[in-house]
């Protein structure tokens, strides 16, 4: 931590570690070797008893066992009593009616103890009994002392709830009632849970970890009431009560770094059943980190004291109940420095002795014994909320010593800003620096900024070439790394690249500089201008064979390359991934397809059509869906191979079957184009009245069928 305060000496084993405290000291610490340890915790949770004489004892829970340790003598405190519960587990919670001590433990099997403390100081503490018969374990216990009832929450003796005891024979007691708060609200399968409790005049002000913060009227076990409920952002871990009732202070345990709350309580009740959230606040002692956990929180004659696990404790002023003031801390874990690695530190507090001795039991340091510092003429500091050395006037600390973030000096007119402050450097940034109601230029104080002309546009600025002001001219810039301000492909943070030039200023050209980058040339197998980018080289100058400009997707073929134009030819021949895009799909010519090369030199399938036959130079061919086959007249079949085709029939779905008439066809004809032949999307089959039916293959044939039987009916049959 930050400051070492003051040295005080105890009789018992101390840290060596210094202390961060305001306004407090450790006048006692109680901390023997070789206390038994279970998951880094070697100490829990602590109370208080005090004696018929006035003497005073802290009640101390450790792995093993629950032990007294007087502490009337603050200075030397001094064990007079230890119980072994029979289980190892790092939470224990105690509390005490009377001169009755009870305590449980969570994560074990010891169920409830009970302890006589009537016999101090001049005798011993007396173990009454142990017993399972309400619970074999419980996270906490709570005793409204009027109601003379024991509240114990998180234990097995109701999952969802509260277990209530009546200790009105405090050695004696006897079991009131389970309540399951979720078989209460008709929700069985949500979880209700109770982490801790506080209780004042039947009323349960409820933990209710993940569920929030819940109040439940209990004076009648078999009606009770929820007066309301807050469902609170983290794990609601504990709360406690101001003096007047009217408000409620809440600490979340998980996530780390969880502000504590304060809860308007003046509407609980019916008909409203409306507490709201007013405040939350945090004040971490670290200058640095920013997420302390509170624990614990207690509240005595308007003020809150609080576990805070690696803060120790904190006290507050909440007078203001909505503005709580911290007006003091302790720090018992001081080995974190100035980070919050977790759950470390202050467990529990207890902050009800007259004396005013405060009690902090600290995870590995112990029982701590604390008090508010007494000094003649207290010091007022102020906050320097931005570390500059200069306090805010308006947020100040009357203390013994110098709190942690406080300082003596009180002129900072803005204590956000590091760079204003009183005799700060009048800087171009539109800010009062040295806080004398001057701004930049208007300040004689002012230290103008340097800028470097830029004269190749890139960013990077010539040293040689400067001018003051306030905001950088046009073609200038707040650099000056440029090594040659007259070529914008020279500057520190251009690559270097194969030119002969040291591109990025280090001094280093091309190859001589290992943050050379080279252009990374592509074979070029077919010689189409496009290469394989799955082999290229590195270097300055282009290989022979190689090409700037990879993306081929078939280097084998020169036809196939980006951005060349698409035909239809059964391959991607601009290498977009997708063939013979554009093409128009023709029906096939027939069913089963013979190829006369005499005769016919083009047709269309939708199938793969392949053969042994060859052209003259005997390769073989293939012929494509959706492609033309066009023989010429230097097409031969060679070594008495067979040129013929069986295909499916890709076109029956569309064939349609009309009556027309003559004329109807004649005036169809003259809308087909001068051709001779039809398209080969077409043929034409007439069938007459007598059935005799004509497969007609051109225009000329089509129209002197017309001619010679134009005044009888007949069907035509059209396949598309």
């Amino acid at each position: 931590m930050r400051f070492i305060l003051t040295c005080i000496l105890f009789t018992s084993i101390a840290s060596a570690f210094a202390q961060d405290s305001l306004n407090m000291e450790r006048i006692g610490q109680w901390n023997p070797p070789g206390m038994p340890i279970k998951s880094g915790v070697i100490f829990n949770d602590v109370w208080g008893y005090t004696a018929s004489d006035g003497s005073e004892y802290a009640i101390l829970g450790n792995v093993d066992s629950i032990l007294v340790v007087d502490i009337s003598v603050p200075t030397a405190p001094q064990r007079v009593y230890g119980f072994d519960g029979g289980n190892r587990t790092i939470w224990r919670d105690f509390k005490t009616f009377g001169d009755y001590m009870y305590g449980v433990c969570d994560n074990c099997s010891e169920g409830l103890h009970i302890f006589d403390m009537s016999g101090l100081p001049s005798g011993n503490v007396s173990h009454i009994m142990t017993t399972t018969e309400f619970f074999t374990k419980a996270h906490n216990i709570y005793i409204d002392t009027l109601s003379q009832r024991m509240y114990a929450a998180g234990s097995n003796g109701a999952t969802e709830g509260l277990v209530v005891i009546d200790i009105s024979t405090p050695d004696a007691p006897v079991h009131l009632m389970d309540i399951e708060f979720d078989d209460l609200l008709g929700v069985p399968a949500a979880n209700f849970y109770v982490h801790d409790v506080y209780v004042r005049n039947d009323t349960a002000y409820c933990s209710h970890g993940n569920k929030g913060f819940y109040v439940w009227d209990l004076t009648d076990l078999s009606s009770i009431e929820l007066l309301g409920d807050y469902n609170s952002p983290g794990y609601n871990h504990s709360s406690w009560l101001n003096d007047a009732g009217d408000y409620a202070y809440y600490a979340e345990e998980i996530p780390k770094g969880q502000p504590l709350a304060v809860i308007d309580l003046a509407n609980l009740g019916d008909p409203v059943h409306d507490i709201t959230l007013v405040t939350t606040f945090k004040d971490p002692i670290s200058n640095t980190a920013t997420d302390p956990t509170p624990h614990n929180p207690f509240v005595v004659n308007d003020t809150m004291y609080l576990s805070y696990y690696e803060d120790g404790m904190k006290v507050y002023d909440v007078t203001n109940p909505t503005s709580p003031d911290m007006i003091a801390y302790y720090d018992t874990y001081p080995t974190n420095g100035s980070t919050y690695t977790g759950y470390e530190g202050a467990w529990g507090a207890y902050p009800y002795f007259s004396s005013g001795h405060l009690l902090i039991s600290d995870i590995t340091f112990g029982l701590n014994i604390i008090k508010i510092q007494d000094c003649a003429s207290p010091t007022i500091y102020f906050k320097d909320f931005d570390g500059d050395g200069f306090g805010d006037p308006n947020v100040f600390e009357s203390s013994c010593s110098v709190p942690g973030g406080y300082v003596l000096d009180n002129t900072d007119c803005d204590d956000s800003n590091p760079t204003v402050y009183v005799g700060a450097p009048e800087l171009c940034d539109g800010i009062d620096n040295d806080c004398d109601n001057l701004l930049d230029a208007d300040d004689p104080d002012i230290v103008y900024n340097t800028y470097y002309l830029d004269a190749d546009n890139d960013t990077y600025g010539d040293a040689a070439v400067t001018i003051l002001d306030c905001m950088p001219p046009s073609g200038y810039v707040d650099n000056d790394t440029d090594c040659d301000d007259n070529n914008n492909m020279v500057n520190p943070g251009f690559p270097e690249i194969c030119d002969g030039i040291d591109n990025d200023c280090d001094g280093l050209i091309d190859g001589a500089d290992p943050d050379l980058t080279s252009i990374e040339w592509a074979i070029d197998s077919d010689s189409d201008g496009f290469g394989n980018g799955a082999v290229t080289l590195y270097q300055c100058s282009q290989p022979t064979g190689y090409v700037a400009f990879a993306g081929d997707c078939d280097d084998n073929d020169s036809n196939n390359f980006p951005f060349n134009s698409e035909i239809c030819d059964g391959q991607d021949n601009n290498c977009d991934s997708i063939i013979d895009e554009g093409c128009s799909q023709l029906p096939c010519d027939a069913i089963s397809l013979y190829i006369n090369p005499i005769i016919q030199n083009e047709y269309r399938a939708k199938v793969d059509i392949t053969s042994d036959a060859t052209v003259s130079n005997s390769q073989d061919i293939t012929f494509f869906a959706g492609s033309e086959i066009e023989l010429n007249s230097n097409f031969e079949v060679v070594g008495g191979g067979v040129f013929s085709a069986l295909i499916e029939d890709c076109d029956d779905s569309t064939s349609s079957v009309v009556s027309v008439t003559p004329d109807q066809i004649a005036n169809y004809i003259h809308t087909i184009d001068g051709n001779s032949e039809f398209p080969k999307r077409m043929k034409v089959t007439i069938t007459d009245e007598f059935g005799g039916q004509y497969l007609l293959k051109d225009k000329a044939s089509l129209l002197s069928w017309l001619k010679m039987h134009y005044f009888n009916s007949f069907k035509i049959t059209i396949l598309k």
